[in-house]
């Protein structure tokens, strides 16, 4: 019996240890989704399961060391119930290693895996018992496997960490699993036919998967039913979409990566170059699309304005062919969208888009409804190929239609506005501002070519903090190397009066910097551009050696 209370003992002992390494080193707040359908699968706020707590999964702070049966009991509930989650933040953990490349103290890990292991080998000696008991059958462990929830989810996760990403979160709704259960299904609908779709792909790039109904069977479906068709078509040819791309790309050795990637291809790659000397063979110019804005442009089923919008919208160009954003917001950041105010704040691109081949466009937005509840739905979910032959790029959708501005612009280099300075004197913004630019070529007028909105606000653009510089929602553009760039800054003073907007011209340079200066409202303003050739293929400097990261 002593040894007994002993081994009880250091295991309560080690179990608390455990528990504080473990409070430094995971997250209290866990959220798994299926970036398949972005979908919540599980939701654990402090080891707690957020859709559906137990009596068991309450923490237990106060918990003393009884001699009781009644009280050993309830601790062995909680170590049992504290296991999985543990379980639930080592895989948090290594998921998000595994995808941010963070750093975490080697000695908080190896103290972890020390006192996990000595309480499993202390747990093991308590309960003892003869090898031929403990022994279960495969078919045993499979039918474990699949009943237990997160034993079902960390199979997955280590299966496919490709399809799956982990952030805070709290609520998970009946909603959500009912729209999670129906994308699965369409997931596994896309698997099927993929392989239909490979064996086309020669023929024909592009194959349209329509359904064709008789007109007698359209006529009674109702409205619901078509829109859940269509949402169901739509993921369906983004899975597929996906699906393909994970086929032909994954397999490329240190240049694709996974689907989720973003291009880490920077915008002055060549920009610390000494004008006039001779540029490496990766720095070329080239054919590059020019990203103007993205408008929702149609509402359908019933859905009304104003609309709460997050997701991406991304480019991939055969550089690299990972995701390049335009337009990448969490839900807690969504932007509001009106009927007459119904473009998306673009941020990127975040290097120039390469056009020597088709590019993909892809775009996934979601909106949230309701007041009291998150109800996230599926704004749009697309992908589609810029081959120069559409101009604008449409996006036609169940709930939406969407126009994607664009222009192709030749033998260009890539210029990054990296600083707007304000000098001393009035602040030209306390009303607002704004800062677009335009590349001009050399034989073309100054009223042909489309402005891209660098930063457009209607409230005071903050100065505090700053240093007199102003923060650009946006900063890289396309410029062909025989024409120029313009860069107009506008400033609204008080009371809504406003200067025309004031004109700098640039002209573009292989690599280097230039400056330029203007008066807005009377201020002074500095503006500095950074110029860089662009790269055609990233494998070109990787075999040379250089870094590719921004």
């Amino acid at each position: 019996m002593e040894m007994e209370m002993e081994l009880i003992n250091d295991i309560m002992s080690l179990e608390r240890e455990r528990q504080d390494l473990l409070e430094s080193l995971t997250p209290r707040i866990s959220r798994w989704e299926d970036t398949t359908s972005t979908t919540t699968t599980m939701s654990r706020v402090a080891g707690i399961n957020a859709e559906n707590p137990s009596p068991v999964q309450k923490k237990m702070d106060s918990l003393q060391v009884r001699d009781d049966d009644k009280g050993l009991e309830k601790y062995f509930d909680f170590t049992l119930q504290d296991t999985e989650d543990l379980g639930h933040r080592m895989l948090s953990m290594s998921h998000f290693l595994s995808n941010s490349h963070a750093s975490v103290s080697s000695y908080n890990a190896e103290e972890l895996v020390s006192t996990a292991s000595r309480l499993v080998k202390i747990s093991k000696d308590l309960l003892h018992k003869p090898a031929e008991e403990v022994v279960e059958k495969d078919d045993d462990e499979k039918e474990m496997m699949l009943s237990n929830e997160f034993l079902r989810l960390s199979h997955n996760v280590r299966e496919r960490p490709y399809l799956y990403k982990n952030e805070l979160a709290i609520m998970f709704t009946e909603e959500d699993e009912e729209e999670y259960e129906r994308e699965k299904e369409a997931e596994r609908e896309a698997a099927r036919e993929r392989e239909e779709k490979r064996r086309q792909w020669k023929q024909k790039k592009k194959q349209p998967m329509v359904v064709a109904q008789a007109p007698d069977q359209q006529e009674t479906k109702s409205p619901m039913e078509r829109l859940k068709e269509g949402m169901d078509t739509e993921l369906r040819l983004f899975a597929g979409h996906r699906g393909y791309w994970e086929d032909t790309n994954t397999s490329k050795t240190g240049q694709c990566g996974r689907f989720q990637d973003k291009t880490t291809l920077s915008p002055m790659q060549f920009t610390h170059y000494t004008p006039g000397i001779t540029l490496p063979p990766a720095a070329v110019t080239g054919t590059t699309v020019q990203i103007y804005s993205f408008k929702i442009t149609r509402l359908h089923n019933d859905l009304k304005w104003p609309l709460y919008v997050y997701g991406e919208v991304a480019a991939r160009d055969t550089v690299d062919r990972n995701r390049n954003l335009l337009f990448c917001r969490s839900k807690f950041y969504g932007q509001v969208l009106t009927e007459n105010d119904s473009s998306l704040c673009l941020t990127g691109p975040s290097r120039a888009i390469v056009a020597e081949d088709p590019v993909d466009f892809e775009v996934k937005l979601r909106i949230i409804e309701g007041d009291d509840e998150i109800k996230d739905r599926v704004l749009m979910s697309l992908s589609k190929r810029y081959d120069d032959s559409e101009q604008p790029l449409c996006f036609h959708g169940s709930m939406c239609s969407a126009e994607l501005s664009l222009g192709r612009l030749a033998a260009t280099v890539q210029a990054t506005i990296v600083g707007v300075h304000i000098g001393k004197g009035g602040w030209p913004f306390e009303c607002g501002g704004r800062v677009t630019c335009t590349s001009y070529s050399a034989e073309l007028d100054d009223h042909s070519c489309d402005e891209v909105v660098l930063l457009d606000s209607a409230e005071k653009i903050p100065e505090d903090g700053l240093d007199g510089y102003i923060s650009l929602s946006r900063s890289v553009v396309s410029v062909q190397l025989q024409g120029r760039l313009k860069v107009s800054i506008q400033g609204i003073r008080a009371y809504g009066e406003s200067d025309p907007p004031v004109d700098v011209d640039f002209h573009p340079q292989d690599c280097n910097v230039s400056m330029g200066s203007c008066f807005v409202c009377g201020t002074k303003v500095d503006i500095t551009v950074a110029w860089s050739r662009i790269v055609r293929d990233k494998m070109d400097l990787l075999i040379k050696g250089y870094s590719t990261q921004t």
